[in-house]
């Protein structure tokens, strides 16, 4: 024997084991048939499986055929070769394209990994084989998924041939909630096949709106409040980066500038949120609420839900009856407990006496 003769199939399946033949030659393309070395196996494809080292044996008659003992799984060309343990120059290889083998999984990646919350990106989703090749041929059906649940996503899609097993799906992905968030892509009759992407880190948009939080309800008119402004992207997110200046304002008719909380100028160290404690005093029973607006930009606004406002204690009583009355005919006259800002006081129980500047008046009792 001068050399080694291995055959196989021209093309093959990633993952499929393939029968290959290895024959002895002489120098001149007869068939060594008195050959018994040992051969041992390898491949450019690194992962490929092989048989284990063979002794040629008389019976063999120079060849010797390895039935499925040899599986390639990385696509693409590759060579098998057989080469003589002793004598290395008594070698021969063979030529073999591996296709990839059907899509097991997908990969799917993003354009952007930090974007802005309402802000487009693309993401590619990708078929692969068991062995991570291209799968070049899937034709499936793609849904997609999202950890955001307020993201907008790209409607199905159907694969085609063109694709070659790879879509870039342009500009289709908002995603909307900050923190880290994934975006899946499965196939919609296999769902084994699935991919995802890296986290994608979403930032907060500009502040639109401000949310007005943290006051006491019920409380009793005239007792402070503390209340708490918090800038929001579109979306809802805390908006660390607003450092506008907001003014208050309230529904209650008696609130004045000394009952709400100054202008205030958001700082970068606030992050979004301010707490302005003991400092808003409602006076009008009933439901109130507290808006907080930036000066520059009227429609960055919010206000805060319904306040209920209890009034106070008595602090004075109301006697309202009729201007004009005849001499000696019996009138109707109302009292109502009041407290320091007018408002009935309903919780009054105190018993109260009349008078009149008429000395000969009949009064109740």
């Amino acid at each position: 024997a001068a050399s080694l003769q291995v055959t196989g199939p021209g093309s093959v399946t990633a993952g499929v084991a393939s029968t290959f033949i290895v024959t002895a030659r002489d120098s001149f393309s007869n068939t060594a048939t008195g050959y018994t070395g040992t051969v041992h196996f390898t491949s450019s494809d690194t992962t490929a499986v092989l048989p284990g080292d063979y002794t040629f044996t008389g019976p063999d008659a120079g060849t010797h055929t390895f039935t499925n003992q040899v599986t390639l799984k990385a696509a693409g060309a590759h060579t098998v070769t057989a080469t003589d343990t002793v004598t290395p120059s008594i070698n021969g290889s063979t030529g073999v394209t591996v296709n990839p083998a059907g899509a097991a999984s997908f990969t799917v990646t993003a354009s952007n990994y930090s974007p802005t919350a309402g802000n487009a990106i693309s993401v590619t989703v990708t078929a692969r084989d068991a062995f991570f090749n291209l799968a070049t041929g899937y034709l499936g059906t793609v849904t997609f998924t999202s950890t955001d649940p307020l993201a907008s996503l790209p409607s199905n899609y159907s694969f085609n041939a063109g694709d070659a097993g790879s879509h870039t799906f342009s500009l289709l992905v908002t995603l909307k909630t900050v923190g880290s968030r994934t975006v899946t892509a499965t196939d919609t009759v296999t769902p084994s096949i699935t991919g995802t992407t890296p986290n994608i880190n979403v930032q907060p948009a500009a502040a639109s709106s401000l949310q007005v939080t943290g006051l006491t309800s019920p409380i009793t008119a005239g007792n402070l409040s503390g209340v708490t402004v918090t800038a929001r992207d579109p979306y809802g997110n805390t908006a660390p980066g607003y450092t506008g200046t907001i003014t208050f304002s309230s529904s209650d008719p008696q609130v004045s500038g000394p009952d709400l909380p100054l202008n205030y100028t958001f700082l970068a160290g606030d992050l979004g949120t301010r707490t302005f404690p003991n400092s808003v005093r409602l006076k009008t029973a009933g439901s109130q609420t507290v808006t907080a607006t930036d000066t520059g930009t009227p429609s960055i606004t919010g206000t805060s839900s319904g306040v209920t406002v209890n009034p106070a204690a008595a602090a004075s009583l109301q006697v309202t009856g009729p201007a004009s009355v005849t001499a000696g005919v019996a009138s109707t006259f109302s009292v109502t407990a009041r407290d320091s800002f007018s408002n009935t006081a309903t919780g009054y129980t105190g018993t109260v006496h009349f008078t009149s500047s008429d000395t000969t008046a009949v009064l109740p009792g």
